[in-house]
């Protein structure tokens, strides 16, 4: 098994608050072929391995990894959450360095669990902190 860290991040929509696993590792390859899976009736994130079939599918794959978790697990509420944009910091032409360093990207979107919108992250915790105020964190099995 790979080694990373899971950050949980909590997101926010028109129905509220839900959370979602981000992977961390040294190198982008320690979180290669893991996926996270957001449930929509509780405050729980299923982690996943890839196949290596899925992998190689790009979006159909999560869509694939999504069926086979949701039917190993006895569930439909699972929800993929993408990352829809990054912010960017706005242009440093005619400004200073000492002007532009402390400005602030936008934050990061991602999607929501109510289907067409975009969920902006308001807060981060550890996996441990999550468990600890009730989250749930599943590991499924490939």
């Amino acid at each position: 098994m790979k080694h990373f860290e899971i950050t949980i991040i909590w997101l926010r929509d028109s129905q509220g608050l839900f959370p979602h696993a981000l992977f961390g590792g040294d190198t982008d390859a320690s979180t290669d072929g893991w996926v996270s899976f957001t449930a929509r009736s509780r405050q729980e994130v299923v982690v996943a391995s890839l196949t290596p079939t899925e992998w190689n599918s790009g979006e159909s794959g999560i869509q694939s990894a999504l069926a086979r978790v949701n039917a190993n697990l006895g569930r439909n509420d699972l929800v993929p959450i993408r990352l829809l944009s990054v912010g960017e910091r706005a242009s440093a032409k005619g400004v200073s360095f000492a002007q532009f360093r402390p400005a602030k990207p936008s934050p990061p979107l991602y999607s929501a669990l109510c289907e067409g919108e975009s969920a902006a992250q308001v807060r981060s915790e550890s996996l441990e902190e999550f468990e600890g105020n009730g989250g749930k964190f599943t590991l499924s099995a490939a």
